[in-house]
């Protein structure tokens, strides 16, 4: 049984529009609308809550497969590379799915007022049921879409309180870890923004985990296990993504695409580009709109 009523669907229904996100007018609120089911598709998502009002989706990390719908929610607290695909959407009932961007600063501030002590996570994401505590905040956040004069002020207190319920929850130490100063979690999360920020720099990993003050086997251990894969297999994630929104744009030819996200062979780039999307770049670049 949904946690949200017909009357939020319907409220949210005229601001949306098929297969588009739309930013709300409260800040780091994102709103998807499908009317039907879609194709698996690989792409960053960044830290966030990520919920579905109506409908199902499905996400993939290398062989971990979850499921999520009305009654659950996922969890992301640092970048990670996603497949993912709506399941379950129609003309009558369309998937909405809303998504707030976590604050790494609010997290801190959260943790601190909590004064709560934390231990090794396990992961950086998570799945969990969407209990009525949760839900009712979420609503009451929602609420302030047709109330802009309200947002400024309920807005930071609603997201506060959001914030304990995560952390509060049976897997919020996860988000307790990320906020934690030289956490393994926080310095794997450091370690991965520095990436996102110079992926098509060659870097030696024992550089970055030494940046980040951990030794180069501690470094290896943690990252695999929060982000279910390598170091060098995330940068090449981050690469290859880049590539492709560059290629769906035709910003350039494709060798210079290559070129300009780390790669110095083209004929690697295309191999590696196949491997990880199952669709050559030339054919990207001839179905690009």
């Amino acid at each position: 049984m949904s946690h949200f009523s017909e009357a939020t669907i319907l409220k949210l229904l005229p601001y949306l529009q098929a297969d588009q996100y739309w930013q709300s007018p409260i800040e780091g609120i994102s709103i998807y609308m499908s009317q039907h089911p879609t194709t698996a598709t690989t792409y960053m998502q960044m830290p966030s809550l990520c919920l579905v009002l109506q409908g199902e989706k499905t996400v993939q990390f290398g062989n971990q497969i979850m499921t999520y719908d009305q009654d659950r929610y996922m969890c992301y607290g640092m970048a990670l590379p996603i497949t993912a695909h709506i399941t379950k959407a129609s003309t009558d009932k369309p998937y909405i799915g809303l998504m707030m961007q976590l604050n790494q600063q609010l997290l801190l501030e959260t943790m601190m007022q909590m004064q709560s002590e934390s231990t090794s996570a396990p992961a950086a994401y998570f799945i969990s049921a969407l209990e009525s505590p949760l839900a009712n905040a979420l609503q009451r956040l929602i609420d302030l879409v047709d109330r802009p004069a309200d947002i400024a002020f309920m807005a930071p207190l609603l997201e506060r309180e959001i914030y304990y319920l995560l952390m509060s929850s049976p897997q919020g130490n996860i988000l307790k870890q990320l906020a934690t100063q030289d956490s393994h979690s926080q310095q794997i999360a450091e370690a991965t923004t520095w990436m996102q920020q110079h992926f098509s720099e060659a870097v030696e990993m024992e550089t970055l985990a030494t940046q980040v003050g951990m030794s180069i086997s501690s470094f290896y251990q943690h990252f695999k296990r929060l982000t279910e894969m390598s170091p060098l297999q995330y940068q090449k994630s981050l690469r290859l993504l880049e590539a492709r929104r560059k290629i769906k744009l035709r910003s350039a030819n494709i060798t210079h695409i290559a070129s300009e996200v780390g790669y110095d062979s083209p004929s690697q780039f295309s191999r590696e580009y196949k491997r990880y999307f199952e669709v050559s770049p030339k054919q990207d670049w001839l179905t690009a709109v």
